[in-house]
This record gives structure tokens, sequence and C-alpha cells, in this order.
């Protein structure tokens, strides 16, 4: 279902992180989309140290990606999950490439990130409403589909300094 509480504005420009190479890894899959106007809506509060990330603590994820492994059309509803948060040293086991710019959560059997959720926010939900929700990642992949594999998300901390310069610039 589609909702009309949305808006649409015009993008002025996209900065892709200047280490960013898809061929040799999505550790630095960040992108900053500026647009034309301000939006109605707040934006997210983004994660200001890793101390924000523990190990196990739940977090949220959504996206309008496929809904089961057999389909074939993205979903027509924003869809959410509760995915805990991994250790770094038990994913590295998972994922032996992972970098320490990125976050793993997830890996319970049919819950997680699936194609079509690229990009989708790893959120730390705090109250009620969102205006005091943290970005804390990205999704930038994970094995298979919802096969019980954590999926792997870019940590914002990472980045930070050079989010705030793009919008320091604007």
């Amino acid at each position: 279902m589609y909702s009309h509480a949305g808006e649409e504005i015009k993008v002025k420009a996209v900065h892709i992180h200047p280490k960013y190479n898809p061929n040799i890894s999505l550790a630095w899959d960040y992108a900053v989309v500026t647009l034309e106007r301000p939006s109605k809506f707040v934006p997210v509060n983004l994660a200001r140290n890793d101390s924000e990330i523990q190990e196990g603590m739940p977090t949220s994820v959504m996206g309008w990606g496929i809904a089961t492994c057999e389909d074939e059309d993205y979903s027509l509803e924003l869809r959410s999950v509760v995915l805990e948060v991994w250790d770094n040293k038990n994913c590295s086991e998972v994922y032996t490439d992972l970098s320490p710019s990125q976050q793993c959560a997830g890996g319970i059997v049919h819950k997680g990130t699936a194609p079509g959720d690229m990009g989708a926010p790893l959120i730390k939900e705090n109250k009620e409403g969102d205006a005091d929700d943290i970005l804390l990642g990205t999704n930038t992949g994970g094995y298979g589909c919802g096969e019980g594999y954590p999926n792997v998300f870019s940590r914002v901390t990472t980045v930070l300094p050079w989010i705030n310069s793009i919008i320091n610039a604007n």
C-alpha cells in the first residue's frame, strides 16, 4: 500500500565516498544525497561513536526488498524487522573480509535484509517516535536470503567526519 504522506524533492547532488570501489570491497559503500530544498521531515540522528553499538542490542532494519526468496517483485509496503547486533570478532568468522568500517546484525533464519534492501538503514530506536532514533549503518549485503547468516552494514561512525563536511558545505 502506498502512502501519500511523502514528498518529492529534486536531487541537487550525490556525493559518493572517495574510498568506495565496488570492485574491491563494499566497506566504503556510502553516499550523501543533497536535496534542492529542505524536507519537511526531521532527519535521523547519526551515531556519534561506536559505544552506541553494543553486541546483542536490538536494532531495526527497514526496506522494500523481496519478502521471501521465492518472490521476484519488490514489496509495495515498507517492511521492517528487528535484528540483534553481532560482535565484529564473531562476524569476521562468517565473513573473513569484514572491514572494521562494517557491522553485522541478524543471523536468524527468515529474518534480515533481502535483494532490494541495499542501503537499508540499521536503526537504534529510542523511546517512542522517530525524533530520537539513531542511524548506526546502512546495509551493504549479506549471504543468501534469510538463510541464517548475519547481514553486513557500513558503520556511520566510520565516515561521520566526511558526512559532516558535506553537510557543512551545503
